[in-house]
This record gives C-alpha cells, sequence and structure tokens, in this order.
C-alpha cells in the first residue's frame, strides 16, 4: 500500500490547493522560498505547476544578453551526484511576453537546454520527468509536449534530491516571482514520526512508527548541507505494527541542524522514503544537537 505525503504551505497570493506548495523568489534573489531538503529516489516525477503574472520580465541595458537565460523550475539531481553534475529539471524564461518551458540538463559537469513549449500564466499544467527504459535517457514532458535529453548514468532509479525553483542564469529576479508546484512520488508503506517536541535526548531518539505493509523500516540522518552522517540498522516489521522505536546515534554529532530522513524497503526490495508528519518540514524532520 503506498501513500502519499501531503505538504504543508502558508498562504499566497496564488490559488494552492492540499499537495501544493507556492515557491516565492523575491526581488534581488536566486533562491525560493521555502527551502527544503527532500529525497528523490524513483524513476519518474510527477509535477503539477502554475505560474502568475510575475512570471513576465523584461531585462534592459547591460543585463540585455541576459534576456535568454534558463530560469530553474523544478526537477531532481541524480546518479548520486550534486546537481551540477547529473540532474534532470524544467527550466522556463520570458520569451516575448510568452513563458517559454524548457528542458535542462546536467550530464557529467555539462549542462544543456531545450525548449518545450511555451504556455499561459495563471493555468495548471501537468508535467513529469521519467527515465527511458533503458535508463540511459531522461523523458522530459509538459501538457502533452515530450522531448528527450540524455542521461549521465544508467542506474535503474534515479538517486538525489528533489530542486526546487531558481531564477537565473547571471541574473537575480526583479522582482517578486511567485510559482506553484505539486510534486508527488510513491512512498514506502510505513509512516515515522516524532512524537515529542524535543526529538534529541544524549545520542538518542524516538520516533511513532505504523507500518501498513511488511517492510524493513530504518533512518538516515543528513546535514545541513544534505550529506549523510549516520544510518540506522534495519528493522523489519510486520503489516500490523505500530509504536514507538529508540535509535541510538553510534556517531558524534557536532552541535548544529540535521534531518532525519525515515526510510523503508519494500517486500520487492525497493528502498522508499517512509510517509511524515504533514506539519513536518515536507520529508525531513529537523534535528538539533546541543553539546
Amino acid at each position: 500500500m503506498i501513500r502519499k505525503l501531503l505538504f504543508s504551505f502558508g498562504m499566497f497570493s496564488l490559488a494552492a490547493s492540499a499537495g501544493a506548495t507556492v515557491f516565492t523568489i523575491k526581488e534581488g534573489s536566486h533562491y525560493s522560498t521555502p527551502r527544503m531538503i527532500r529525497l528523490f529516489s524513483g524513476t519518474r516525477m510527477d509535477l503539477s505547476v502554475q505560474f502568475d503574472d510575475s512570471a513576465f520580465y523584461q531585462f534592459t541595458g547591460s543585463a540585455s544578453g541576459d534576456q535568454g537565460d534558463t530560469n530553474k523550475l523544478y526537477g531532481f539531481s541524480d546518479c548520486f551526484d550534486s546537481h551540477t553534475e547529473n540532474s534532470a529539471r524544467f527550466g522556463w524564461r520570458d520569451l516575448g511576453g510568452k513563458i517559454e518551458i524548457r528542458a535542462f540538463t546536467h550530464k557529467d559537469g555539462r549542462f544543456s537546454s531545450v525548449p518545450i513549449k511555451t504556455i499561459e500564466p495563471n493555468h495548471i499544467y501537468a508535467a513529469s520527468i521519467s527515465l527511458s527504459p533503458d535508463r540511459r535517457s531522461y523523458l522530459y514532458e509538459f501538457d502533452g509536449t515530450q522531448v528527450s535529453m540524455e542521461r549521465g548514468c544508467d542506474q535503474d532509479r534515479a538517486q538525489g534530491y528533489h530542486l526546487q525553483p531558481y531564477f537565473g542564469g547571471n541574473q537575480v529576479a526583479p522582482h517578486e516571482v511567485r510559482i506553484r508546484v505539486n510534486s508527488s512520488g510513491a512512498l514506502a508503506p510505513v509512516f515515522a514520526d516524532f512524537p515529542y517536541s524535543n526529538p534529541m535526548t544524549g545520542s538518542g531518539f524516538k520516533m511513532r512508527v505504523q507500518a501498513f505493509d511488511s517492510v524493513a523500516f530504518f533512518v538516515r540522518i543528513y546535514d545541513s548541507f544534505g550529506n549523510r552522517v549516520w544510518e540506522s540498522s534495519k528493522e523489519n516489521l510486520g503489516g500490523n505494527f505500530k509504536g514507538d522505536m529508540s535509535f541510538q546515534v553510534d556517531t558524534f554529532l557536532s552541535p548544529g541542524t540535521y534531518y532525519v530522513v525515515p526510510f523503508g524497503i519494500t517486500e520487492e526490495g525497493e528502498v522508499l522514503r517512509a510517509g511524515t508528519n504533514i506539519n513536518a518540514s515536507s520529508e525531513a524532520y529537523r534535528l538539533m544537537v546541543f553539546r
């Protein structure tokens, strides 16, 4: 039984529904908020996307040469690499008063981009990035139009992290830009939650876990840069398991912010993220370590 995780979001000027996040790029910035660490493992990422009129901009003067640069929309890193080495994501730009959607790929450290189609603001569009049957290409599909680009590895599944909206190119956002994105993906048949407000006590923490099918459950801890610093042993759970599980971290964690991400290995051998509380930071729990 695969369950979808609904992501929490705030109040924004764009219409939003459960499962959607409205990303905001502030004037003068490249990066969008909210910023989240979200891992990705799978053969396909499904999206729905909506722009509003803030997607339009016109550079003048010395910046006019950057009008054709591709802004980043959404996608994932791949091949267990950073996104600047191997990744697949949609891009977009203002093309003469139209929003042009592009496929944007990093392959072995080099990026390339090809157009897909132009779209209108204030419409919701379905999109996806999937691996080709031979796993050597990405298949980008946006509103029924598909293009293919070469991939940097041929692993059976894409393995990496979500890549959220980013303005640029070289230029920062000339005004506030808002983009609504709903991403979904398969989750392991297990739900995990922190039952306590302060989850870290010494070198240990507890999680409240419920399994819906037989699954091998474990957790990983990542630092604030997305590096894995610890992984628990795997615990086989039956489909009727419900209760607290204790974990002892047998490696030193210096003071700072970490992220606890629960996983499950299904009976078919797939390693998938576990579902988490919808009020948590996406698919990871923030863990504060004090000494």
